[in-house]
């Protein structure tokens, strides 16, 4: 599995035409309006537009889920630090 894994690149931008830019919230939001674009004017294929748009929204959904676990994690660790303090009681 792991050889397989290895196999497995991002598609060279002579497939598109670009690079897909997914590292953070705001590169993939231009991408999508790019993907939007392309095939607005007809220079992607309905198919490959279809997959794009649907594996760009499970990304999306990856990276909300790490935003909520960030935000939980900070928010723990507040109400651990106002516990100590005694300036919240314990009510969960």
């Amino acid at each position: 599995m792991a050889k397989e894994l290895e196999k497995i690149t991002d598609p060279p931008p002579d497939v598109l035409g670009f690079n897909l830019r997914l590292r953070t919230l705001k590169s993939s939001k231009n991408t999508f309006a790019k993907l939007m674009r392309e095939r607005a004017a007809g220079r992607m294929d309905d198919g490959l537009f279809r997959s794009l748009i649907w594996s760009m929204s499970v990304y999306i959904g990856f990276l909300r889920l790490e935003t909520e676990q960030n935000i939980n994690d900070r928010l723990d660790a507040l109400e651990n630090l106002l516990k100590q303090e005694g300036k919240l009681n314990d009510s969960k």
